[in-house]
Parts: structure tokens; sequence; C-alpha cells
């Protein structure tokens, strides 16, 4: 977590944790980052919930619950894009294949994230873009 606290402090934000109403975590506009650790069921879910949210802040990405599905899915897709290519790096994940991961649950243990977000990295990295959730990419 320590790169998550200095990307934080960066940028200025503010981590905090406490009992949140409907999400594990939640950016909010101003620099806050909310953790609820009553849903974050490990490290590796704590890291990539610390640094989405922080992607939210980092590219100004956050949206309202009445806003259009095209516009929150673009708003977290960018906040996903900023986390990877700060935290996730190519060359880390180069680094977890050279040392001998062969499978995305591999990456994930070596990386101390989750598996959801080793294939969105590796996903990102190999095709250049975040349409890892569209049929025909």
């Amino acid at each position: 977590m320590v790169e998550i606290y200095e990307w934080a402090d960066e940028l200025g934000a503010s981590i905090f944790t406490g009992i949140l109403p409907e999400n594990e975590s939640i950016a909010l506009p101003g620099g806050y980052v909310g953790l609820d650790y009553t849903l974050i069921e490990d490290p590796p879910r704590e890291r990539c919930c610390a640094g989405h949210e922080l992607g939210h802040i980092a590219k100004r990405a956050f949206y309202r619950r009445t806003d259009p599905p095209f516009y929150k899915r673009r708003c977290e897709k960018q906040a996903d894009r900023a986390f990877i290519k700060r935290i996730i790096t190519k060359e880390k994940i180069r680094e977890a294949l050279r040392s001998g991961c062969t499978e995305t649950w591999q990456v994930a243990e070596y990386l101390n994230i989750t598996e959801e977000y080793a294939y969105k990295a590796m996903y990102y990295y190999k095709n250049g873009n975040m349409n890892y959730d569209r049929p025909g990419y």
C-alpha cells in the first residue's frame, strides 16, 4: 500500500475508512477516498479499491447515480486505466511473467492485486485499450 499512499499524497488526496452505505470504496471530488473494511475482503482487494478510487481523482472522472450508463462506464474505465498505468505498470507485468507466472491468478498474487485487475492490466498492455468487456475486442 506504500505506492498507493504515495500516489494519494501526490494527488493531495486523503484516504479514510468507515462504513459506506452501498459500496466497498468511493472517491469524492475534493480528493477523498473512502474504504469500507467491513466489505473489503483482503489486502489485494484493498489495494485495488484504493488505487481505482485514486484513479477517479487523478482523472477527475466522477459521476452521479443519475448519469447515463455510458458516462458511468467511461468514468470507471478512466479510473481503471489511471490505476493500471500508475501502479500495475507494464514493467511489473513483465517482471511477473519473467518470474514464471503463467496464469492470471499467479500474476495477481505476485503483484498483490486482484485477479480482475491482473486481467484488465494484461488486456490493456496487450491491446492498448480498455475494451475488455466488449465482444469482438
